[in-house]
């Protein structure tokens, strides 16, 4: 009987131990994730896209982008080593518009591994398609 008590009380230690463990962990990369994505809680002005003028608007929070050419389109999204990828599914208005803001929105497709290159307050994105969008990033105005 006190044997079994015993055990009884090192396996419910050991799953405790296995939860603190485990939250530990999901709680240091949620932190990380966050400390370590220079995109999070940014906003950008579309300066230029292949090299010729152009206007839009993209902004980012942790884990999802907005942008906005024609309609106004949301995208889950993780960055890494210079890369974008959608990890869920999209929503979008679904407005047509004529000329440049439709052509823009028509490139600007996130795929797996979309090059998105930070250097300053530039933001450089090309896509699978070899579309090129160039970002300046928006600073936050001085109250």
């Amino acid at each position: 009987m006190i044997v079994s008590i015993f055990l009884f009380f090192i396996t419910l230690m050991n799953k405790i131990f296995a939860i603190l463990v485990w939250l530990s962990l999901s709680l240091l990369s949620v932190t990380t994730f966050a400390a370590s994505n220079p995109l999070a809680n940014t906003s950008w002005n579309l300066t230029n896209y292949n090299w010729s003028s152009a206007s839009g608007i993209l902004s980012f929070d942790d884990t999802s982008m907005h942008s906005k050419f024609c309609n106004n389109v949301n995208q889950w999204y993780s960055y890494n080593n210079n890369k974008l990828t959608p990890t869920g599914v999209g929503m979008s208005t679904m407005m047509y518009c004529e000329g440049l803001p439709m052509t823009l929105e028509n490139n600007f497709q996130i795929t797996t591994g979309t090059s998105a290159i930070i250097s300053g307050t530039i933001l450089t994105i090309t896509t699978s398609g070899n579309h090129t969008f160039v970002f300046t990033q928006e600073l936050p105005t001085a109250c």
